[in-house]
């Protein structure tokens, strides 16, 4: 069998926090993460100050996600009502200060669902500035590359999701331009991925939930029982993938 250290932290937002109750939630992990030599990517930003960053840090996380979405104000208010932009592109630099990997990303296919008027070459021109500013932090690790997904209770649920194809582009656009940083293109097709550019794998090995989602099962992807939570493992699915592009598995 083949394992990752690979692994994601995730939580809700809270822009009035310093982070030091993130601090004290992976204090929890610590043995965990030791025991099992994990490479921990916490998300859930911002807001985190440098010294609880320093603080995570030696607890072992390696990176921090905090993808900007969109540069543009507009379509960020609207998209993520109540967050901040500003204070996202403030924790990447926070993050430099701490000399912590940071993992930046954008959402494909959110400008025409808030405004039906931007132009193909303006939503082009965001993408290529947002990959650029990226690429400058010092201590970037990974761009996330994904689609704007309808889910029940955001804002424009109603609206539908952006197709695979636009966000394969997009991201082997990413990679041309940053060849030496890791690129999550988030699809439902890992072979679309991976042609594309992608040197992470978005869903990983097992996702985890509190219930069971409709997840497609087939004699590769299974479903079983975490205590009280539902999981559903990609292992085999994702390897025999890989395998079968004649690629290998980065421990």
């Amino acid at each position: 069998n083949i394992s990752t250290p690979y692994v994601w932290v995730g939580g809700g937002s809270d822009l009035k926090s310093s982070g030091k109750d993130i601090v004290n939630y992976v204090t929890g992990l610590r043995d965990i993460i030791k025991r099992w030599r994990l490479k921990p990517t916490l998300s859930g930003l911002p807001y985190i100050d440098v010294t609880n960053l320093k603080e995570l840090k030696e607890l072992g996380i390696c990176e921090v996600a905090c993808p900007f979405e969109t540069l543009n104000e507009e379509v960020f208010r609207e998209t993520k009502p109540g967050d901040d932009l500003k204070m996202r592109m403030e924790e990447a630099k926070l993050a430099e200060k701490a000399g912590i990997g940071f993992a930046g990303g954008f959402m494909v296919g959110i400008h025409y669902l808030v405004n039906s008027s931007f132009s193909l070459d303006k939503v082009l021109k965001e993408y290529v500035d947002h990959i650029f500013m990226l690429r400058r932090l010092r201590t970037l690790t990974c761009i996330l590359v994904y689609a704007f997904n309808p889910l029940p209770g955001i804002p424009l649920a109603d609206k539908p999701r952006e197709i695979d194809l636009n966000v394969a582009r997009v991201g082997a656009l990413t990679r041309l331009v940053c060849k030496h940083i890791d690129v999550d293109i988030c699809t439902n097709s890992l072979e679309l991925s991976l042609i594309s550019g992608a040197s992470r794998v978005s869903f990983g090995f097992i996702q985890l939930a509190k219930k069971p989602r409709p997840w497609r099962l087939t004699s590769l992807v299974k479903a079983f029982k975490v205590g009280p939570l539902h999981a559903v493992s990609y292992q085999d699915h994702v390897l025999r993938c890989i395998r079968g592009m004649d690629l290998r598995v980065r421990a």
